[in-house]
């Protein structure tokens, strides 16, 4: 195809050599590089692009938007494909990912009503701790007074009999001997303090001793006679012997602590109960424990509940980027700017994934492929800014070189008069054309006219 294409151009171009022999003399900027004024200057035509323009599906055309010969821009829409089913598509995505969003939040739900529950149950396990805590505490405290009551009462009992036993018994010899020697103690100490007394009392009148002096000698006489008519009562009444009331009222405390000792005893009682209430206690606990343990079970479902859930909302995002994938290729959209060139089907056939709906011809990148003999390129290189004149209208522009490379052999001129005795070899240089107006129509013919300022 390309090698019919340069056939074409180099026959063109002995066409017009001859009729623009006379404009080898044009103007040039910059450093021009161009033949001399017997030697043709380089002609091309302004070409283009072409993009095909498809669908990435199936369908029936549904509209078509542009026409050819419409300037077109990138990004414009073009065509559409029936699109009902994928947009019913859409919605069902859409409402099954509202629903499975409902179901995370209906589980997140789930999650903190068992959390709840947990903790509800956590404070039972440690109420029903403190209660059996404390029947422990109360078995043992009340085991230990119990015990230690018991033996109180006994020993008051004890005490009791022995004192009843005494005073029907009388004081033994023993008892009245110690008697009698507290007596003999006690009128000792008497007569010891009347003497003081009397001492204190001369003391005091002549002056040597002060009132506190005597006031401390008659308090110890005082207490001294107390204490000897004490013991010397006693000493009387263990002589005498026990009266009869004392007796009775013996009795009665004997009885009375005999009654002390089995209510002590009753009370022992009182533990086995209170040991009971602690085995209670203790099964309350285990209870809640088991609460705890159904209440955490009853978390991690409810967590696999909300991870499920997540994953029914990824997997309807995920199928609700697919609708809205396969509904974006209903949509066909120009890939550049440029004219619509062709058109290959109509409105309601069916295009099928690639087929090509339109051509576009780009307006945004142009170029022009000059054939420059060897002797006219005087270093030329890819880069270098070049002179381009419009054969039509004869608006001159500038043009970028983007490619050079040995033409074919039909375009070396073979040795003549004009050339010499070498063949001289013509280049392919391709130039960009970025100032031209979209307006000068793709195939306008243009000229190379040199080499431009750098």
């Amino acid at each position: 195809m390309k090698a019919k294409k340069y056939t074409i151009y180099v026959v063109l171009i002995i066409l017009i050599a001859v009729g623009i022999y006379a404009l080898t003399a044009f103007p040039r900027g910059g450093s021009s590089l161009s033949a001399d004024q017997s030697s043709s200057i380089p002609t091309a035509y302004v070409e283009s692009d072409t993009l095909n323009a498809s669908f990435k599906m199936a369908g029936r055309i549904d509209q078509m938007l542009v026409k050819e010969g419409d300037q077109v821009k990138k990004g414009q829409v073009l065509a559409h494909l029936e699109s009902r089913e994928l947009e019913d598509k859409v919605k069902q995505a859409q409402a099954a990912l509202l629903a499975a969003k409902s179901n995370v939040s209906k589980a997140k739900a789930g999650v903190l009503q068992a959390q709840a529950g947990v903790g509800q149950a956590q404070a039972t396990v440690s109420a029903a701790q403190a209660k059996k805590s404390q029947g422990t505490t109360s078995v043992s405290v009340t085991a230990e007074a119990s015990s230690s009551q018991i033996e109180q009462a006994k020993a008051a009992a004890n005490a009791a009999k022995a004192k009843l036993d005494a005073l029907k018994s009388g004081a033994r010899p023993q008892e009245l001997e110690q008697l009698q020697v507290s007596v003999k103690i006690a009128k000792e100490t008497l007569d010891l303090t009347v003497k003081n007394l009397e001492r204190a009392k001369k003391l005091q009148e002549a002056g040597a001793a002060t009132q506190a002096s005597l006031d401390q000698a008659t308090l110890e006489h005082q207490q001294a006679v107390a204490k000897y008519n004490a013991e010397s009562q006693k000493l009387d009444m263990a002589r005498e012997g026990s009266r009869k009331e004392e007796i009775t009222a013996a009795e009665a405390q004997y009885r009375q602590a005999l009654a002390a000792v089995k209510e002590a005893q009753a009370g022992a009682g009182k533990v086995a109960v209170q040991q009971e209430d602690v085995k209670a206690a203790q099964a309350s606990v285990e209870q809640a424990q088991s609460a705890v343990k159904a209440a955490q079970s009853t978390v991690e479902q409810a967590q696999s509940a909300v991870a499920g859930a997540n994953a029914q909302v990824a997997q309807a995002e995920a199928a609700l980027q697919e609708a809205q994938t396969y509904l974006s290729y209903t949509t066909l959209y120009a890939s550049e700017d440029g004219i619509i060139k062709s058109k290959s089907l109509s409105l309601g056939e069916m295009a099928s994934a690639g087929f090509p709906v339109y051509t576009i011809e780009t307006s945004t990148q142009r170029w022009a492929k000059f054939y420059v003999p060897e002797t006219s390129l005087n270093g030329l290189q890819a880069g270098d800014t070049v002179q381009i004149k419009l054969l039509s209208g004869g608006k001159e522009l500038k043009g970028k070189v983007i490619l050079l490379e040995s033409a074919a052999d039909f375009a070396i001129q073979k040795p003549s008069q004009s050339s010499g005795d070498k063949d001289v070899r013509s280049f392919g240089v391709k130039v960009a054309l970025p100032d031209l107006a979209a307006s000068v129509p793709t195939g306008s013919t243009v000229l190379f006219t040199g080499k431009g300022a750098q």
